[in-house]
């Protein structure tokens, strides 16, 4: 059964993941790119290239010294708290990847991105999808509620919202995070979740993962639209024409 829920959902799977190819083909010639909670630069140094340069702003000490050994410029900082010597500069590419959700101010975070990004430049943010079918209905248990780590959560229509007063244009949207959900692994963790919250009187009405209940997510969602069928969402927008993207007090660091 485990092997066929996962086929099942890998046939109807489209989802995307933004990669350094897609990122040269929205942003050719960027030289500086910034990835704002760059952990061990996992995904940053997959655009390494000549001529380019990789910065990183990371709060945990130990995950900047592996950054810093792959080659990225990192400095200690968060995403609502940029490091003056970052704070000084601009970029080509900003990343921001399963970030925003854990800040504690998301608004803050995106007004030092807008500050930071150079004329022409873009900016790519992934959070998970609180739309997706999964997450509303594995609510509590679901992998990717992950409270309290997680304060704030997004769907597209939020995330979007928050961006375009700043003044973002979305150039392209990504959507991934599917079969996953299937794998034995993951429902069996999830299950565990939901067992631990009733042995401590927390569970609600969040059903307990099963087969039958997994064969019936897979067919409301395997031709859902993508807002509602993949766990993760990703935003690659620039600065709409004839607004700034400087200007203003956006950095607080």
């Amino acid at each position: 059964m485990d092997r066929v829920l996962v086929k099942l959902a890998y046939l109807t799977d489209q989802g995307r993941i933004m990669d350094a190819a897609w990122l040269a083909q929205l942003q050719p010639g960027a030289t500086r790119i910034l990835d704002i909670g760059c952990g061990g630069g996992d995904f940053i140094s997959t655009l390494a290239a000549p001529g380019r340069a990789l910065f990183g702003v990371e709060p945990d000490p130990m995950a900047r010294e592996v950054a810093a050994a792959r080659g990225v410029t990192v400095e200690a900082g968060t995403a609502e708290t940029i490091p003056a010597r970052i704070a000084a500069q601009t970029f080509d590419v900003i990343l921001m990847t399963h970030v925003l959700e854990h800040c504690a101010d998301p608004g803050q975070a995106l007004r030092n991105v807008r500050s930071l990004l150079a004329p022409g430049g873009g900016f790519y943010c992934e959070v998970p999808n609180c739309a997706a079918l999964h997450f509303r209905t594995y609510a509590e248990i679901s992998e990717m509620l992950d409270v309290p780590r997680h304060v704030h959560f997004f769907t597209a229509g939020s995330l979007r919202r928050l961006l375009e007063p700043l003044g973002f244009e979305v150039v392209a949207e990504v959507h991934h995070g599917h079969t996953r959900h299937f794998s034995a692994g993951w429902r069996a963790w999830e299950n565990r979740v939901h067992h631990r919250l009733r042995e401590n009187g927390a569970a609600r009405r969040t059903p307990r993962r099963s087969a039958g209940r997994d064969l019936g997510l897979i067919a409301r969602s395997a031709f859902a639209c993508p807002d509602q069928k993949y766990d993760c969402i990703g935003l690659f927008v620039r600065g709409a024409a004839g607004a700034s993207l400087r200007g203003g007090s956006g950095n607080s660091g």
